[in-house]
C-alpha cells in the first residue's frame, strides 16, 4: 500500500495544488494530512475544500484548533496571532466546525499520523532536537509515525543513540521504530522554498520526502493583497 502524507498546507493553494499534481502521478492508495490546513496563507477556504473533495484523512493542527476555537492566543507570536484572527473572520461556521471535528491522531496498521506528540503538558511541542525526538518516540505508538508542525522534513530511527537519516529517500530497516517529519506544503522552513510531502510504500518499506516547485510569487502577491503581514510573503521565497 502506498500512503501519501502531507501537511502544514497553511492556506497556500498554489503549493497544495502542486503537491496534489505530484502525488497523483504516484497513485497512492490513501492520503493523510498531519494538520494545519489553515493559518498564514491567503486561501484557507479553497484549501479546506480540496481536503474534503479529495477525501484526505486529516488530523488537527494547532492553527486548525485555534482558528476553530476561542482559546487564548498568548502562546503564539504576534505574527501568528494576526493570521489566526484573520482566518477566524474568513472561515465560515461550517468550515470552523469541520476544523473542530478533526481527530488528534489517526492510525492504520503499524502507522500513526499526528501533528506533533503531546509531551508532558505541552500539546503542541516542537520536535527539533534529539531530546525532543526521544520524547516523541516515548509518547507515540506506531511502528512508523508521521508528524509535521516544525515545517522541517526529517527521518529518525529509534536506536541507541537515535539515528538521524541524512538522505530523504530510504528503505527502512525491519526492527527500529521510525519517526518521519513530512515537512510543509505551504511554508517550508528548511531553506528550500519548494513544497514538501512524503510518500510511503508499506510493501517495500520505503519512505521518500518529495519536493515540488510552485509559483510562490503568486502566493506572496495574494498574501500582500489580503493585508496579511509582509513577512509571510517574503519567507515563501526563502524557505525559512
Amino acid at each position: 500500500m502506498k500512503l501519501a502524507v502531507l501537511g502544514d498546507i497553511h492556506s497556500n493553494l498554489e503549493a497544495f495544488e502542486a503537491v496534489l499534481a505530484d502525488l497523483d502521478k504516484q497513485r497512492p492508495d490513501r492520503l493523510f494530512c498531519v494538520g494545519d490546513i489553515v493559518g498564514y496563507g491567503p486561501n484557507p477556504r479553497e484549501c479546506l475544500a480540496l481536503i474534503r473533495e479529495r477525501g484526505i484523512e486529516t488530523v488537527q493542527g494547532n492553527h486548525d484548533y485555534y482558528v476553530a476555537n476561542d482559546d487564548e492566543l498568548s502562546a503564539f507570536q504576534p505574527l501568528a496571532q494576526t493570521t489566526i484572527y484573520w482566518h477566524k473572520v474568513v472561515c465560515n461556521a461550517k468550515e470552523q466546525a469541520f476544523l473542530r471535528s478533526l481527530p488528534w491522531a489517526l492510525s492504520t496498521n503499524d502507522v500513526q499520523v499526528l501533528h506533533t506528540p503531546t509531551i508532558g503538558e505541552n500539546r503542541w511541542r516542537y520536535i527539533l532536537d534529539m531530546p525532543d525526538i526521544k520524547a516523541a518516540f516515548a509518547n507515540t505508538q506506531g511502528q512508523i509515525v508521521f508528524i509535521g508542525h516544525t515545517h522541517r522534513p526529517g527521518i529518525y530511527l529509534d536506536e541507541e543513540p537515535i539515528l538521524k537519516i541524512r538522505k530523504m529517500s530510504l528503505t527502512l530497516p525491519t526492527d527500529p521504530r521510525v519517526l518521519v517529519n513530512v515537512g510543509a506544503v505551504g511554508q517550508p522552513r528548511d531553506g528550500d522554498p519548494r513544497a514538501c510531502w512524503c510518500l510511503y510504500d508499506s510493501t517495500r518499506r520505503h519512505v521518500q520526502i518529495r519536493r515540488c516547485k510552485y509559483d510562490h510569487k503568486k502566493t506572496a502577491g495574494k498574501i500582500r493583497k489580503a493585508g496579511l503581514p509582509a513577512r509571510l510573503a517574503r519567507r515563501l521565497g526563502l524557505g525559512k
